[in-house]
Parts: C-alpha cells; structure tokens; sequence
C-alpha cells in the first residue's frame, strides 16, 4: 500500500462506523492501520483486552523514547456523518477532529520515518475505548509497564498545546418510589420527583458556569424513569458527568453526593487531572516547532475535557495533547482543519526527527 495523502487517509479512517457498540468496525480500523504500517516494514501487534483492541507499532516491548498516541473509536453519529465530505478546506464527519485526523497524521508520520530509518525511538499507540474511559486501552496498557520520555496526544485542538486537563467522574443517582396509577397519586411515591430532587442537589455541589471559565462543572447527561403515561414510576436514575479542577474537589463532591436524602449514588468512573510542568524542554521545542510550522503564537493552556493521557500523567510520564485545528466533536458539524493537519504533520516530523 503506498503512502496516502494525510487528508486521503482521514477520510478512508472516518468511513469505519468505530463506535463502542460496533466492535467488529473497531477491529477492523485497527486492523487496517496495521496493515497500513506493516507494509512499510514496521513491526506491529494488536493487544486485546476484553474485547477492546490496541495497536502498538515499534515499541520495545511496552516502552519508546517519543511515544505518538491516538484512538479510533468515535462517539455515535448519525449514518450520513460516516460518509466524510469536504467543504471549505475542512474535512467534516463523525470523528474527524475527534480524532481520526490525529491519527492518520501520526500513521504517516511513522511511515515516514520510517522510510528515512529515523524512527528507533519513536513508538504508536492506537486503542479503540478511549472515549468510554480507556481502562481497557491506555488503562491496560500502563498497568502492563507501557513507558516513554514524552508522549503526545493527537487530540483535536482549537487554541493551542494542552499541558492540564480536568478530572472526571461519572455518578449515577437511582431513587426508589411505589408505583400506582397516575390518577391516584396519593398512593405512591414518585421516584422520578425524588430523582429530581436530587438532581437539583447534585447539580448544585458545582458552580453554574454560563461562559468558559475554569472551574469545576457538571452536567447532567442521562435521565429515565416510567414507561407508560399513566403510571407513577417505582425507580428513576440519572447520570451526571463532573469535571474538576483539583483533587480535593473530587473528594468533595463525592462526600456530598452521599449526603443526598432519598438518593443511592454509584461512582461509575472517576479519572485524575492532566498536570504538566510548562516549562519542561519537550513541550518548549514542541511549541518552538509548531510555531514556526504554523505561523503563529501556540499558547499552553488548560482543556475542559478528558483524555487518555491522564493514565500516563498519573505515572509520571510528561505528556501533552496537541493535534490538528477542529471543532464539533462529539456534534453534528465535526470537522477538522485541512491546511493544519498538513503543517502539523511536518511540525511531529521534525520533533521526531530531533527527539
């Protein structure tokens, strides 16, 4: 397979349907940037764990000097999001910015380097959960002795590098009441009232952020409860995604959660902060590269979201996220930059190059 064209292999990468309910296009994405890698001679395996696929390419067992990471699975989207189109010097599909298009920068990247024989030290971490949690990618991969000097996240990017991130935890409300029929509700208990209740409470362990700003935030994301119009449900849940800012805060939070009345809180997922030194020497050439390639200033800042590398921030492991310029993840106009995928990809060959 001959080298594509970064904007090519985008477009071929976001037309896999790489959702957490699709485990066969999971595998076969990876499968593909296997086989994409291995015909130019890179050495690749693919490590399962409980059904989630990961890709690691020239590593030295678990460990690299510069290690390059990505992830292939995408949140859901509508069918006509996996059909990518171009509008503007923008790719836009499901998963193009988030992230696809890193992914396909850092696969040709490697290629490349590869072919100059200037890739000794520089390893690729593909997985396909990380959008659920990345405990059985990244996570795995950790737990089994995965190490590098500096890694890098391709995620999309729309200021600048990333160097911190917030934390994340996922809680489930759950209320019991007694069902009975709607027209008779002085004999029941309403759990979806209880349930509200204490959605209002969670809600409000939280600042009510109204512009960006950083700080702790949460979000209600899931609310069910009844099935039939007129029957007062027995049971109602809720799920709230907290980001924070600080330790502390999670600890906080969760303490509070529990003093809810009427509510039974389950902690599905709590993931660390992203913390980086700035002035660290790996970042500094990053930025001093990326700026010249660019064209413009590339501040450090702090991300809203959550990532992978927060496994290997949590080790010790100086790490970063900065990938090409797109916005609408996770929405219906996902896109991502066409112009800067290309001056990305030359701005990680010559950090590769001089790593």
């Amino acid at each position: 397979m001959v080298l594509l064209d970064t904007t090519l292999l985008a477009e071929t990468l976001v037309r896999y349907k790489s959702t957490a309910d699709r485990p066969e296009e999971l595998a076969d994405c990876l499968d593909f940037c296997r086989d994409y890698l291995s015909e130019e001679g890179i050495r690749t395996r693919i490590i399962n764990r409980h059904g989630k696929p990961s890709l690691l390419a020239n590593m030295k067992g678990y460990s690299t000097g510069l290690l390059l990471t990505g992830h292939v699975d995408v949140v859901s989207g509508k069918e006509s999001q996996f059909h990518p189109k171009r509008v503007k010097n923008k790719i836009m599909g499901r998963g193009a910015a988030d992230m696809k298009a890193g992914c396909a920068i850092a696969l040709n990247v490697m290629r490349r380097l590869s072919a100059e024989n200037a890739n000794d030290d520089v390893g690729l971490v593909l997985t396909s959960d990380e959008e659920i949690g990345g405990d059985e990618g990244i996570g795995h991969l950790v737990e089994k002795g995965l190490h590098a000097y500096f890694a890098v996240a391709m995620e999309p990017r729309q200021k600048g590098i990333t160097v911190e991130h917030k934390g994340m935890i996922w809680a489930k409300l759950h209320a019991k009441g007694i069902s009975g029929h709607a027209s008779r509700p002085w004999e029941t208990q309403n759990a979806a009232v209880k349930l509200m209740k204490g959605v209002e409470e969670a809600l409000a362990l939280t600042p009510n952020s109204t512009h960006e700003e950083w700080s702790d935030t949460a979000s209600l994301t899931i609310l069910s409860s009844g099935k039939v119009p007129n029957q007062v449900p027995d049971e109602a849940e809720a799920v709230i995604d907290y980001r924070t800012i600080t330790e502390e805060a999670q600890e906080r939070i969760i303490r509070e959660l529990g003093k809810i009345p009427d509510i039974h809180v389950e902690i599905l997922k709590r993931a660390p902060m992203l913390t980086m030194a700035k002035d660290h020497s790996n970042i500094n050439a990053l930025r001093r590269i990326a700026q010249q390639r660019i064209g413009k200033t590339i501040p450090l800042i702090h991300g809203h979201g959550s990532s992978d590398m927060r496994w290997l921030s949590a080790k010790g492991i100086p790490c970063v996220e900065f990938g090409p310029n797109g916005n609408g993840h996770h929405g219906g106009e996902e896109w991502v930059s066409i112009p800067d995928m290309k001056k990305l990809e030359e701005t990680y060959m010559e950090f590769a190059r001089r790593f």
